[in-house]
């Protein structure tokens, strides 16, 4: 882990796991200044300046929030280094007092000396005791379920960004090969009505095995979308009639028909059927999704064909 000296500010390598609660001591290999490492519980936070402390599970510094930016643990332990040969006190931390009683008062009062009635205190039957063991577990079940309901949180939102990155992949992969197989279907048939009838031509090897390859990836995609968030389950039936449609144009592309008319009828009807499901699938696909896709578009210039 990488800190800073709080007395000269040069970065100090300390080895994580060598710190503990109870701390050690150490020094700046700049100003050479006594310094004091220890672990803090998440709880002590609230006396405590963001940028003062490091993650204990990565070393990186901590901000305001109840998870650590670099690696995502919630509610982590973190570091602190202090100056001197002991832990600082944090500002605002409370200080324990103590109250000495004299023990040399008399056992009786001198003549005339007026001397207080004393009065006892009844000693409870444990409701006390008890009502601070509760107190402390309810807030104990509290910070538990803060902190799982934080965990579930932060994971759907990993799990529904990974699935937002894979949509805008496979969508752009699906819609670059009907592009593709558009082309060549259109090629084909300008090129058979040029040589005549008795001619069949077919795409070269190279643009066969680019189809293959583009099929490839997107059964890979639509393998990572295979378990896709509650909120984005019907977008895979939308992608996956979109595909349909693009397949039935890769279909023609790599095995064409045995007269032309028949190629440019197929290709037509292909065509005008995969329109119709990208105008589907843009109605219906969630917004968020939706703007993912348009910020994508500057990066997969196939795209912007798509959502215009």
């Amino acid at each position: 882990m990488k800190c800073t000296c709080p007395k000269c500010r040069a970065d100090i390598e300390i080895d994580l796991p060598a710190v503990t609660e109870k701390g050690s001591p150490t020094a700046c290999p700049a100003c050479k200044a006594r310094l004091y490492v220890h672990r803090e519980s998440f709880g002590g936070r609230a006396h405590r300046m963001t940028g003062e402390i490091s993650c204990a599970p990565c070393g990186e510094q901590l901000g305001p929030d109840t998870y650590c930016y670099a690696c995502g643990a919630p509610y982590p332990d973190y570091l602190v280094v202090s100056q001197g040969s002991k832990p600082a006190t944090p500002r605002g931390a409370r200080k324990s007092t103590a109250v000495i009683i004299p023990s040399d008062v008399p056992s009786r009062p001198s003549q005339g000396q007026y001397v207080p009635k004393q009065t006892h205190a009844k000693t409870g039957s444990g409701k006390g005791l008890n009502k601070k063991v509760l107190v402390t577990a309810l807030s104990l079940l509290l910070f538990v379920a803060l902190a799982a309901a934080g965990f579930v949180l932060y994971s759907r939102s990993k799990a529904e960004k990974a699935y937002a990155g894979s949509f805008v992949k496979l969508t752009y992969c699906i819609h670059s090969g009907q592009t593709k197989s558009l082309q060549l279907c259109t090629r084909i048939a300008a090129e058979w009505k040029a040589k005549g009838q008795g001619t069949s031509p077919r795409i070269t090897a190279e643009e066969e095995n680019d189809l293959v390859l583009l099929g490839a990836e997107i059964a890979k995609l639509q393998a990572k979308l295979n378990k896709p968030p509650e909120k984005y389950r019907k977008c895979n039936e939308m992608l996956a009639k979109l595909n349909g449609s693009s397949e039935r144009m890769q279909s023609l592309a790599l095995a064409p028909p045995h007269s032309v008319s028949s190629l440019v009828d197929a290709t037509a009807k292909s065509d005008a059927e995969y329109q119709k499901a990208v105008r589907e699938f843009k109605s219906k696909i969630p917004e968020e999704l939706k703007q993912e896709l348009q910020s994508a578009s500057q990066r997969y210039k196939p795209l912007q064909t798509m959502l215009k």
